[in-house]
C-alpha cells in the first residue's frame, strides 16, 4: 500500500513515470509518454504493416486488402508487454473505436476497426490500385 501511495504522487512530482490502473484493476508502471493515442497509433501502425507482408498461413481472405487479425499474445510479443497488458490495451483500444474483436475458434483477434472510425478508410484493393494508376497514366498521356 505504501508503494501505491507513493507511486500515485509521482506525477505531482513531475517524475517520468505514471501508475497507471486499467479497467480491470491491474495497475502498472509506464512512462508518461505512453498515452492511450501513442499506443493506438503503434498498434494501427502495425496492423496496417500486416497488409504488407504475406501470413504465415495460407488465409481464406484478401490479407492485402483486409490485413490480419492479431491475438493478445502476438500483441504482447510485438511489443514486449506482458499478456495482461497487450489484453488491457487491445480492450482500450477497442473502447476507443480503433480496433475491433472477433470471436473464433483460434480465439480472440482484433482488427482494425473500418466501420466505427470516421477518420480510418478502408485499404484499397488490388483492383482498385491498378484502376487508379492506368487512370492516372491515360490523363498523362493526355488520352482522358
Amino acid at each position: 500500500m505504501d508503494f501505491e501511495k507513493a507511486a500515485r504522487m509521482w506525477e505531482e512530482l513531475k517524475l517520468p513515470v505514471r501508475l497507471r490502473t486499467f479497467r480491470s484493476g491491474v495497475m502498472v508502471v509506464q512512462g508518461l509518454d505512453r498515452t492511450d493515442q501513442a499506443t493506438i497509433k503503434a498498434l494501427l501502425a502495425w496492423l496496417k504493416d500486416l497488409h504488407e507482408f504475406p501470413p504465415e498461413k495460407e488465409v481464406p481472405w484478401d490479407w492485402q486488402q483486409f490485413g490480419m487479425g492479431v491475438t493478445a499474445q502476438e500483441t504482447a510479443d510485438r511489443f514486449g508487454w506482458s499478456l495482461g497488458v497487450a489484453e488491457e490495451e487491445l480492450l482500450m483500444a477497442e473502447e476507443h473505436g480503433a480496433v475491433c474483436r472477433e470471436e473464433g475458434l483460434e480465439g480472440l483477434k482484433f482488427w482494425v476497426n473500418y466501420i466505427d472510425i470516421g477518420d480510418v478508410k478502408p485499404p484499397k484493393s488490388q483492383a482498385q490500385r491498378d484502376q487508379e494508376a492506368i487512370v492516372k497514366a491515360l490523363k498523362k498521356s493526355g488520352m482522358i
